[in-house]
C-alpha cells in the first residue's frame, strides 16, 4: 500500500506530528510506503509563533507546491489530507480527487468549521469536505458526532503520544517552589487567562511558579510568577518533568469542545497530575479525583491546586493512574495497529456506501 500524507505543517506542527509524522516508521515497518507532502514550512511557524506575521510570497509558493503533488495522485493507494488541502479556498480540488476515484481521508483534531462559520462563501467548505471524503478520522467524540451528519464513514482515533519518549516518569517530592506547568503554542496561551485569579491568589500563600512551554518571553499574568521556556522537541519531555502538575484551562464554546487534550495527555504520559477545564474530551480523559481534577470556577481551581500543592502522595497516585489510561489508549503503541486498520478497510473498499 502507497500513502501520500498532505499534511498542514511540517514536524514542527503539533497537529501534524502527533496526527501523521509519529506514525510513520511503524507503518514502514508494516510494509507501507509512505510520503510525505507538508503545505506550510517550518519558516511559516516560526513568523506566525514569533511575530503574528504571515508571508503571502511564502504561502503562495506552497499552494503552487502543493497542487504540483495533487497531480501526482494517481501514485498512491490513498491520500490522507490533515484538514484541508487548501486553507481559505473552495474544496473543488478535494471533491475532483474523490469525483476521479481517489480514496481519501481526512483527518481532524480540531473544529476547523468553527473558522469558517463567519466566511459567507466558505461557510459549508469543512462540512462539504467531509462530505466527500472516502472516510473520516476524527480525534473526538464531539467532533464525530458532526462529522457523523456528513459522512457514514467516521473513525474516533485519539491523539496519541509515542511511549518510547516517554520512558522517565516523575517521581514526585516536595518542591519549592511548586511549579505548575503548561505546554502549548502562542496562539493558546489566551486560556490561561482563564485561571489567572487562581494562580494569583495561591501564590501570595505558596512558593509557585507558572512554567509556560512555548510562550513567548514577553508573557505574563498580573499576580503571578511566570517562567517561559522555549519549546523544542528533543527537550519537550525534560520539561514536561520539570513540573509538579500540569494544567488545561479552556473556554467552553464550540471550537474548545473540538480539542483533542494533547496536553493532558503529555502530562499524564510523563507521570504529572492534572487539572483541566472539563470542557471537550477533558472530560473523558480525566476522571475526577481518579487521575486528576476537573475545576470550572476559580475557586475550584484554587483548591485543587492546592491540594496537589500540600499532598504529594496525591500528586503520585493521580500521575499513576494517568500515566496507566495513556498506556492502555492514548498511546502510539495502542492506537497505530487501529490506524493500519482503517487505511486497509478504506483501501479495500469495506466501507459503508456513501
Amino acid at each position: 500500500m502507497r500513502i501520500l500524507f498532505l499534511t498542514k505543517y511540517t514536524r514542527l506542527g503539533a497537529s501534524s506530528r502527533y496526527r501523521i509524522y509519529q506514525f510513520l516508521p511503524w507503518l514502514e515497518s508494516q510494509g507501507v510506503e509512505v510520503r510525505v507532502s507538508p503545505l506550510l514550512g517550518d519558516s511559516y511557524l516560526r513568523r506566525i509563533y514569533g511575530h503574528g506575521t504571515r508571508i503571502g510570497f511564502d504561502v503562495a509558493v506552497s499552494f503552487w507546491r502543493r497542487l504540483v503533488d495533487v497531480l501526482h495522485a494517481r501514485r498512491f493507494d490513498l491520500l490522507v489530507v490533515e484538514k484541508e488541502l487548501f486553507p481559505y479556498l473552495p474544496p473543488w480540488i478535494e471533491e475532483g480527487l474523490v469525483g476521479q476515484g481517489h480514496k481519501l481521508i481526512t483527518d481532524y483534531d480540531d473544529a476547523v468549521y468553527v473558522n469558517y462559520q463567519e466566511k459567507l462563501l466558505l461557510r459549508d467548505k469543512i462540512d462539504r469536505v467531509i462530505r466527500c471524503s472516502t472516510a473520516v478520522i476524527v480525534g473526538n467524540p464531539y467532533l464525530a458526532d458532526y462529522a457523523r451528519v456528513l459522512n457514514k464513514n467516521v473513525y474516533i482515533l485519539p491523539t496519541a503520544v509515542d511511549l518510547a519518549r516517554y520512558q522517565t516518569i516523575k517521581e514526585h517530592r516536595r518542591s519549592d517552589p511548586f511549579v505548575v506547568g503548561w505546554i502549548g503554542t502562542p496562539k493558546t496561551l489566551m486560556y490561561l487567562r482563564e485561571v489567572q485569579g487562581a494562580l494569583a491568589r495561591l501564590s501570595k500563600r505558596k512558593s509557585l511558579v507558572l512554567r509556560c512551554v512555548g510562550a513567548p518571553p514577553t508573557f505574563g499574568l498580573p499576580g503571578v510568577a511566570v517562567e517561559n521556556v522555549e519549546w523544542r522537541e528533543e527537550t519537550e519531555t525534560e520539561q514536561l518533568l520539570s513540573m509538579d502538575v500540569g494544567i488545561m484551562p479552556l473556554t467552553d464554546d464550540a471550537f474548545s469542545r473540538g480539542k483533542c487534550g494533547l496536553k493532558l495527555i503529555q502530562y499524564m504520559a510523563s507521570g504529572l497530575p492534572v487539572v483541566a477545564s472539563p470542557v471537550g474530551v477533558n472530560r473523558d480523559i480525566v476522571k475526577d479525583g481518579v487521575n486528576g481534577f476537573l475545576a470550572c470556577k476559580q475557586e475550584e481551581w484554587e483548591e485543587r491546586l492546592d491540594q496537589l500543592e500540600s499532598d504529594v502522595a496525591i500528586r503520585s497516585r493521580l500521575g499513576q493512574e494517568g500515566r496507566r489510561l495513556v498506556e492502555q489508549f492514548y498511546s502510539l503503541q495502542a492506537v497505530a495497529p487501529k490506524l493500519l486498520e482503517i487505511y486497509n478497510e478504506v483501501v479495500g473498499g469495506k466501507l459503508v456506501s456513501r
